[in-house]
């Protein structure tokens, strides 16, 4: 069975950069992560292997189109893409892939981001002399 991906572009909005210079021919590398911002793997619902690294290069428009994994697809734990795109002064950011038949805007892709928290925080402990209770 193949993979189930979707596409994400941003055809009609090329990329520019902070400077207001058109990226280019610039590299845009999608790297799936974990809750804790590393590389993983992982496996589609149909049990497809996902590539952990995708790249695109942006044309002479600044314009791309890539089909990415739906995260959504993957229930038994937390991933994301760690997106960086290769031009000065460009941040990095994460975002996640909701599934879904229409292609998805790079900034609808933007907008879902989601900041790279643990999804077990240690709670502080702290002991009260009042009580003997913890807090």
């Amino acid at each position: 069975m193949a993979l189930v991906t979707r596409q994400v572009n941003n055809t009609g909005t090329p990329l520019y950069a902070p400077n207001g210079t058109l990226l280019v021919n610039k590299t845009i590398t999608f790297v799936l992560v974990d809750e804790y911002g590393r590389p993983t793997s992982a496996f589609d619902g149909s049990g497809e292997h996902v590539a952990t690294t995708v790249r695109v290069k942006t044309d002479a428009n600044g314009e791309f189109t890539i089909n990415l994994w739906p995260n959504s697809r993957q229930a038994d734990k937390f991933t994301a893409y760690l997106c960086t795109i290769d031009a000065p002064d460009t941040e990095r950011f994460t975002s996640q892939v909701p599934a879904g038949a229409t292609p998805l805007t790079w900034l609808e892709f933007k907008l879902n981001g989601t900041p790279l928290t643990p999804l077990f925080k240690p709670r502080r402990c702290s002991y009260r002399r009042s009580g003997n209770t913890f807090s």
